[in-house]
């Protein structure tokens, strides 16, 4: 089965600067930089030329724009797990990031959860 095909949720295209650490699996406690190229309620898609391990967590910080958090662009806290990656070209790979915690302080969870999934950004 195709990972798409085990989706619970749509993924949207939208770039959103994120930061992160590796949190396990490493001694490289560096902070990156990098962008989501699609977001969904649950995951994200991350593109970047750094190699990154399958199965790592990551602990990352999202600037949610305002067409998402519905109040002013802000800084989301999330953790997540690297369930899959891709070749997205231009020497870049793509690593399919799964939510396991977020905080995002200043919207409420139903208006991002409607936005996201009405496709209002």
């Amino acid at each position: 089965m195709h990972n798409s095909d085990r989706r619970l949720f749509p993924r949207y295209t939208i770039r959103i600067p994120v930061r992160y650490r590796v949190a396990d699996f490493t001694t490289d406690m560096a902070e990156h930089t990098t962008e989501a190229i699609n977001v969904s309620p649950n995951g994200l898609l991350l593109s970047t030329k750094a190699p990154l391990p399958l199965g790592a967590t990551l602990d990352m910080a999202l600037r949610v724009p305002v067409e998402i958090s519905g109040i002013h662009t802000q800084e989301a806290r999330c953790k997540g797990r690297i369930v899959h990656e891709q070749v997205i070209g231009d020497g870049r790979m793509g690593y399919g990031v799964q939510s396991e915690r977020m905080n995002l302080p200043h919207t409420r969870p139903e208006e991002l959860s409607r936005r996201v999934a009405a496709g209002t950004f």
